[in-house]
This record gives C-alpha cells, sequence and structure tokens, in this order.
C-alpha cells in the first residue's frame, strides 16, 4: 500500500469512533427520513457559513441592481439599446456575485469533502 491509503486508514478508523453517533439516524429510521435530516442539518450549517464568510452587504447592492435591470428590460422592452445595456449589466452582476461567492465556496469545500 501506498503512504497515503496508510495515512487515511489510520485517521478513517478514529474518526469513525468519535464522530459515528452523528450519524445515527442512518441506522434506526428509514433511508429517505434519514437523507432528509442528515440534508436539512448540512443545509442550515453551509447557509450559516455563507453568511458568515461572505460580503453581505456588497452582495444586497449586487441583487438590488440586478433587480433594478431587469426592471429596466420590462419596462423598456421597446428599446434596444436600454434592453442591451440592462442585458450586460445584468451578467456583470451575476459574475460579480460569483466573485463574491468564492471565499464563503472555498470555506465550505473543508466540511463538504469531509461528508
Amino acid at each position: 500500500m501506498s503512504l497515503l491509503a496508510y495515512i487515511f486508514t489510520w485517521l478513517n478508523v478514529p474518526l469513525n469512533a468519535a464522530f459515528g453517533f452523528l450519524l445515527w439516524p442512518v441506522i434506526v429510521l428509514p433511508g429517505w427520513l434519514s437523507n432528509t435530516i442528515i440534508a436539512a442539518i448540512t443545509a442550515v450549517i453551509l447557509l450559516t457559513i455563507f453568511k458568515y464568510t461572505s460580503n453581505q452587504q456588497a452582495i444586497g447592492r449586487i441583487r438590488d441592481d440586478i433587480k433594478a435591470n431587469t426592471l429596466a428590460l420590462k419596462l423598456f422592452k421597446d428599446s434596444l439599446s436600454v434592453t442591451l445595456l440592462s442585458q450586460a449589466r445584468l451578467f456583470k452582476g451575476a459574475f460579480k456575485l460569483l466573485l463574491y461567492a468564492i471565499v464563503p465556496l472555498l470555506v465550505m469545500v473543508v466540511p463538504v469533502s469531509l461528508l
């Protein structure tokens, strides 16, 4: 075996013993119910991580800009220049949201990969 396989084997045994109690619903409840409970708990934890590791004010401003540009698309659909400009601003806002989500996603990679 390779060195990495030995390391993971030695880590797997104590971690299973230490955190096995967290997965007790998998043993005693039906599969669909235990998966639903685990998914709901995981979602709450990941949303909390995202909330505290992201810039909420900047995300709020960008979402407001996206709403404004969407409204401009509906209101000025007869004007080609306003429509194209609003669409460009929508893409720019979506790209900015993606950039602001990178840091929280990098933080969430660790717990998700452990799951």
